[in-house]
């Protein structure tokens, strides 16, 4: 009885059968991509408002494991990157308020907006030069280059979107922490 035990308990882990590794390069599972901005600006906000009630429930905590103290450092990552949109369109709008009140000079304001496009779009350029390294999904290289032209707008377009649903999901997690 012990061994119909073991092997019910453990399934097929107890049998000598071959086994063999076999690379599957489609997902297995996916997410549903929002058709509407609405439901992009939906799922945005619903992200930045778990991560910002994980470092909640984190920062309440005052004893946590080994295994507990490394998702409450990438948790922490994670909220930092959220901050990232705020600060690359805060910059750039607090330079260009200054640049119409007269206080910067038209140089510092195209320093600072260069900075912000060239580096987010340096971003984007590297991750879809490290996808083409990786598996070819993107084997047309007009697909390819649309990659690069959408890496271009999206510190133009899609920034600036960010960072406006990043500051409402955090003034409502705010408000309702503040109800509770």
């Amino acid at each position: 009885p012990t061994d119909i035990l073991f092997r019910i308990r453990h399934g097929l882990a107890g049998e000598r059968l071959p086994r063999r590794t076999v690379f599957v390069p489609e997902p297995i599972a996916w997410s549903p991509v929002p058709e509407m901005l609405a439901g992009v600006a939906d799922a945005y906000r619903a992200r930045v408002r778990d991560t910002l009630g994980c470092l909640a429930g984190q920062a309440r905590r005052t004893r946590m494991s080994i295994r507990e103290i490394g998702w409450a450092l990438v948790v922490r990552a994670r909220g930092l990157g959220l901050a990232g949109p705020v600060v690359d369109v805060g910059g750039a709008a607090v330079v260009t308020a200054a640049f119409l009140a007269g206080a910067a000079d038209f140089t510092a304001l195209l320093v600072v907006w260069m900075c912000v496009l060239a580096a987010r779009t340096a971003v984007s350029s590297a991750a879809i030069l490290f996808h083409d390294a990786t598996l070819k999904r993107y084997p047309a290289w007009q697909d390819v280059g649309r990659l690069f032209v959408a890496a271009v707008v999206e510190p133009v377009v899609f920034r600036p979107l960010t960072a406006v649903w990043t500051v409402q999901a955090g003034w409502n997690a705010l408000r309702a922490m503040r109800t509770r």
